[in-house]
């Protein structure tokens, strides 16, 4: 991941990932770690929008 999205990007990330898993309320709850677009969306920023 640091390779394609660079360092800053994933520590952003990690942060998020960190800060969502600290509130679900037990581990029988499942999240989905990355979210992609449409390549046709992708260079708009709308990605970055959604964390």
């Amino acid at each position: 991941m640091v390779m394609d999205t660079g360092l800053g990007c994933t520590q952003r990330y990690l942060a998020y990932y960190n800060a969502v898993l600290a509130c679900l309320p037990s581990e029988t709850v499942h999240v989905l770690p990355l979210i992609g677009l449409d390549p046709e969306f992708q260079g708009q920023k709308m990605g970055q929008d959604l964390s």
